[in-house]
């Protein structure tokens, strides 16, 4: 008696739930020390593209299968035509039980197990976003399936179901490596070549800094506009200080006189140039000749090469 209730442990624990406590009981497990448990993105070929959840124990497996069709409501036929697979029907639509689906899956699944000599009994839970409309009519039909079907359960998707992978189970470890072959495997992600990486970080690069000479910009372009017309101001102002400057320069030296002038050198008598003895020192004297300057010294110099035009230089 002892091992039939432990048989049924993980089973009927399933079986006992319904749309307003299959959540927790799931969370529940994830805290089982001796249920295995394992998220998987799929099983192929039937169940690729859903979410499976796997539950282990020492005696049992239970299958969980979240099937995310929502807002719809469904008739279930679980009977095939001319060999075809099973149809769920919407008013417009149809598609594959998804029953169907989890019991092939579980005979794969068994399959494997038994190639690699596992034995543990097995059991199917199908958690679905729609409604099935014949739902109690067809439940005995889910049963002989040994698959559990709860339904009409709102925000599937966005569920957060924990698992318990703990290396320590052995009957889950085993398990999953006696079924790694038929797991979908998630899609590698691909690398970009080294060319492209070359022209992404180009790109950023180049978008970085016209951002930041946008933002700079904003920041600061009023400021350097008054800046920048500050100093034209400053320059016009000492380019007019400088041009009055040389006028003033230019007008004084027209109003010099200019000692190198024929004109002025002639008017000279000898009274501007006397002879006679200076005395330096009380005991030396010096005898000092002023002489005459030259009648037109310009002319004496333009006469040496390179000094023409001497004085305007």
């Amino acid at each position: 008696m002892r091992n039939i209730s432990k048989l049924k442990r993980l089973i009927s624990g399933f079986k006992r739930q319904n749309r307003m406590t299959i959540q927790s009981h799931l969370d529940t497990l994830a805290e089982d020390p001796i249920v295995y448990s394992k998220y998987l993105t799929g099983i192929g070929p039937h169940l690729k593209d859903n979410d499976i959840y796997l539950y282990i124990d020492h005696w049992c497996m239970v299958v969980v299968c979240l099937d995310k069709y929502v807002n719809k409501e469904e008739l279930a036929d679980e009977d095939s035509f001319n060999d075809e697979k099973p149809l769920f029907f919407t008013e417009s639509s149809y598609r594959i039980s998804p029953v169907w689906q989890l019991t092939e899956t579980m005979k794969l699944i068994e399959q494997k197990l038994e190639e690699s000599k596992i034995h543990l009994r097995m059991r199917g839970v199908l958690l679905s976003g729609s409604k099935f409309i014949n739902a109690d009519d067809i439940r005995e039909v889910w049963e002989e399936k040994n698959v559990i079907v709860i339904d009409n359960l709102e925000d599937l998707a966005d569920w957060t179901i924990n698992v318990n992978e703990d290396d320590d189970l052995l009957e889950g470890t085993i398990v999953m490596e006696a079924i790694k072959d038929i797991l979908t495997q998630p899609e590698p992600i691909k690398e970009e070549e080294d060319g492209g990486s070359d022209d992404l970080a180009e790109e950023f690069e180049r978008m970085l800094t016209d951002f930041i000479n946008s933002e700079y910009e904003k920041e600061f372009g009023n400021e350097e506009s008054d800046y920048e017309v500050e100093e034209e101001a400053n320059e016009e102002s000492d380019e007019k200080v400088n041009d009055n400057e040389e006028k003033e320069e230019q007008k004084n030296d027209e109003d010099e006189i200019d000692f190198l002038s024929k004109d002025y050198v002639d008017d000279l008598s000898d009274s501007y140039f006397p002879t006679g003895i200076i005395e330096q020192n009380n005991n030396i004297s010096v005898k000092v000749d002023i002489l005459h300057p030259i009648a037109n010294p310009r002319a004496e110099l333009d006469k040496l090469v390179g000094c023409a035009d001497i004085k305007r230089r």
